[in-house]
């Protein structure tokens, strides 16, 4: 529920201004790449499903900075879509 928030502040950068928009998703990307990577080195975990740990789950998989990725593809997706759509160029 909180990544819902996002989308009217992505939405809004995305039509007044592509460049801003893409350069808002990358930062936000590499923010979560940076922290995810780090709670990855400080825990140990492993990148085999075999020999995870038991608080894999909560220490990193449920925490946003692991899910926001996930939901950046969807708001691409979305603003792919409606470039797709409304205003294709012949």
């Amino acid at each position: 529920m909180q990544f819902f928030l996002l989308i009217p502040v992505l939405a809004s950068i995305y039509y007044h201004n592509r460049g801003n928009f893409w350069i808002s998703i990358s930062l936000i990307w590499f923010t979560c790449a940076a922290i995810s990577a780090l709670v990855i080195l400080k825990n140990d975990f492993s990148a085999s499903y075999f020999t995870y740990k038991d608080n894999y789950w909560t220490v990193f998989y449920e925490k946003p900075w692991a899910r926001l990725p996930a939901y950046l593809v969807g708001v691409i997706s979305g603003c792919s879509y409606y470039t797709f759509k409304h205003e294709q160029k012949f």
